[in-house]
């Protein structure tokens, strides 16, 4: 809504007894100069009995729309009056009005007066219940995000439109404030205990904060704060202050809850970008704060360009789905450390943007995760494995190839299913396919990752844990997880060589994955010390830049052929 229509309703229907005296008293004289002038007009064109008298009626609507009931009827009267026993009914034969006529006259006059108040002041009412339902949350009763888009749109247009008490002329920063607990409290007690947590918060909130700030509630669990502070230092240390407020339990219908909370900062600057841009910048230093675990954070334009960059990837990336020439997959041999032969690949992924190049699969893997992207990538890279294990064979060489699979395949019901109907559409054997789980995928979900990891194993498919030691999965799951194979993280061998813990911590994973009759196969191998490390606490396979680099299919042979240590 814009500016001028909130100055219509919040000024002019609002009732004129709650303002200051000086202006009823101006407004009632623009409307007794209101009343002579129709009177004067009245007499010049020849007396009541023309139709001049009705002009009367805009002094009577002007007093009910600014004094309600009363100003009409009162406007009415004074009309009945002064067109009355004063004015002639023939000004220029000087016929005077019979009394009847101008008593029933002023009646009529003040009953329209009194009906047009009332009308005045429903609607009145009407409009501000709808500009709060419109500008206003039903549970804070603080303004909204409608609301604070207006504000910042009036602010950054002219930085003193937006005086809040105090203020001064200083610089307009924007916080948002996000009450971490919201959604859990919600999961678990409902609406009746988070909508109270969130009104005991704006309470605390509003109870110790500067009177240069100004609340708002953006949607369920979050707040902004529009504030004026001289530097940006100055609003983190605002933000610590609320979080101090926030420090104690808030108490939601009896129940005592501990509010922990995040704040986004940023800045705004009059005149450039617009409200929606504004708000999205401490949203994104809001996200910041979450990823960094910290509890205020600023924000950074550079790392915001970089996110925004990279989910812009996934529109590109659905196209190379399709493409014949930007994704492709790299075969890492893996060495058995005893005999020193190669006994597999890992299928790797790479994908060469047509206008960035080679874009790391750590940059673009975790966004088409939270997409529905996952599931056509793991389709692509696992015909394209099968491709690939195909031509290998028919240049003599058969070895198994392992391709990762995310949360979201091990949630498909169908997907043990899907993956059989591949491996006899390209005749491949289940032992010439290994899949890769990592823990935290199976963690997502225990229970459902469990059933279709158990459904590939009983298909024949080898089935390993990969990058061991950096998920969450406790002993009692590891035990019931239908793998054959543990692999190793590259974070627990970095120090193998020179560091006695490390090696003792390598031993006991070997001897755990032993005696539950896990192989194991460790990643990241990047000198002889390490793989003949390995090899003496009983690890059997290893991979790394030590053997040998992602390789395309094509090159895979001649690799086997040359004189490596692998051969």
């Amino acid at each position: 809504m814009s500016t001028k229509s909130d100055w219509i309703i919040e000024k002019v229907f609002s009732n004129w007894h709650t303002s200051d005296r000086k202006i009823q008293v101006a407004v009632a004289g623009i409307i007794g100069s209101m009343l002579l002038c129709s009177a004067i007009l009245v007499y010049v064109t020849g007396g009541t009995q023309y139709s001049y008298i009705h002009i009367v009626y805009v002094p009577i609507l002007v007093g009910a729309f600014f004094f309600g009931a009363i100003g009409g009827i009162s406007a009415g009267l004074l009309s009945g009056l002064v067109m009355g026993p004063v004015m002639p009914l023939d000004a220029t034969l000087g016929t005077p009005q019979d009394p009847l006529s101008y008593f029933s006259r002023a009646a009529a006059f003040a009953t329209i007066g009194a009906i047009a108040g009332i009308m005045f002041l429903a609607l009145g009412r009407y409009l501000k219940i709808m500009r709060s339902q419109a500008f206003e949350d039903p549970i804070t009763a603080l303004p909204n995000r409608t609301q604070l888009l207006d504000d910042i749109s009036r602010a950054k247009g002219r930085p003193a439109v937006l005086e809040l008490d105090g203020a001064g002329r200083r610089p307009l920063r924007i916080v948002i404030v996000s009450i971490e607990p919201y959604s859990r409290v919600l999961a678990t007690l409902g609406h009746d205990y988070a909508d109270a947590m969130m009104r005991a918060a704006v309470a605390r909130l509003k109870s110790d904060a500067t009177r240069d700030a100004k609340f708002y509630d953006l949607r369920e669990g979050i707040l902004a704060v529009l504030v004026r502070s001289q530097s940006t230092n100055e609003t983190v240390d605002y933000a610590h202050r609320l979080a101090e407020c926030l420090g104690e339990p808030l108490i939601a219908k009896g129940i005592p809850i501990l509010a922990e909370c995040r704040f986004g900062v940023a800045g705004l600057v009059a005149g450039a970008g617009n409200p929606v841009t504004a708000i999205r910048a401490a949203l994104a230093a809001l996200e910041d704060a979450r990823e960094q675990r910290s509890l205020v954070a600023v924000y950074d334009a550079d790392r915001d360009d970089r996110r925004r960059q990279t989910v812009s990837l996934l529109a590109d990336f659905q196209d190379a789905l399709t493409s014949d020439n930007q994704l492709r997959l790299l075969l890492q041999p893996k060495i058995d450390l005893e005999k020193q032969k190669c006994s597999g690949f890992e299928a790797l992924l790479r994908w060469h943007h047509p206008d960035r190049g080679n874009v790391p699969p750590d940059v673009f893997i975790p966004v088409v995760e939270r997409t529905g992207l996952m599931r056509q990538l793991t389709q692509w890279v696992v015909r394209a494995a099968l491709e690939q294990s195909v031509r290998l064979r028919r240049e003599g060489t058969d070895l198994p190839i392992a391709v990762n699979i995310s949360v979201h395949d091990l949630e498909r019901s169908d997907f043990a299913e899907w993956l059989e109907s591949q491996l006899l559409k390209f005749g491949v054997t289940p032992d010439g396919l290994e899949v890769e789980v990592t823990e935290s995928a199976v963690m997502w979900n225990p229970d459902g990752a469990l059933r279709t990891l158990a459904d590939l194993r009983c298909m024949g498919i080898k089935m390993a844990l990969d990058d061991f030691g950096t998920g969450q999965s406790s002993l009692a799951y590891l035990k019931d997880m239908a793998v054959d194979v543990v692999k190793l993280d590259r974070s627990l061998i970095r120090h193998l060589n020179g560091d006695s813990r490390s090696y003792a911590l390598v031993k006991a994973v070997m001897d755990l994955s032993g005696s539950f009759g896990f192989a194991t196969v460790a990643e990241g191998i990047e000198d002889a010390v390490t793989s003949q490390r390995l090899a003496e606490v009983g690890c059997r396979t290893g991979q790394g830049y030590y053997f040998a680099r992602p390789m395309p299919a094509d090159a895979v042979a001649a690799w086997l052929c040359s004189d490596t240590p692998t051969a």
